[in-house]
């Protein structure tokens, strides 16, 4: 029901949400080291956008589909425009401890990347499948940094302070 083109604009409006929220999160957060990590990602986020724009760029425009089609495809936009594409309820902006930013941070990436790995399946273009095969794998890559900073954080660095809310 949708476009290649749709699929690549989702893509990217996810790229953007990731961008805000852990660009939003950085500045949030007064431990340095954890700042700076979601500042990376912040910027691994924007890189992304530029390489799906990239694909965006390259594949040819699909004839207009039916109004129900158009209509299908705003809704989804519109959906994921308004949410981070996680399934987790903790957001990143309202977590309360370190532990929940790096949570919430961590199932944001896995949503994004079962999304990427369905959408892979649909791509036919060999350079399209081999950038979003690099993106997925920046994504892998996020999450396993993100689960070590879960596995190093203690209950004493735990909270993020009064004084940071």
């Amino acid at each position: 029901m949708f476009s290649w083109q749709d699929i690549i604009a989702v893509a990217i409006q996810i790229e953007q949400n990731g961008e805000q929220l852990y660009r939003a999160a950085a500045a949030e957060i007064k431990d340095p080291e954890l700042s700076s990590a979601l500042a990376a990602l912040a910027d691994d986020e924007a890189h992304h956008q530029e390489k799906f724009k990239q694909i965006a760029a390259d594949q040819p425009q699909g004839a207009p589909g039916s109004a129900l089609e158009k209509m299908a495809r705003a809704l989804l936009r519109e959906m994921v425009a308004e949410h981070s594409f996680s399934l987790q309820s903790t957001d990143l902006l309202t977590a309360q401890t370190v532990r929940e930013i790096v949570a919430a941070s961590i199932a944001f990436e896995q949503d994004t990347l079962l999304f990427y790995e369905m959408i892979e399946q649909m791509v036919s273009d060999d350079q399209a499948r081999y950038i979003l095969q690099q993106i997925a794998a920046e994504e892998k890559y996020h999450i396993e940094a993100l689960q070590q900073w879960a596995a190093k954080l203690t209950a004493s660095a735990d909270l993020i302070g009064a004084d940071q809310k």
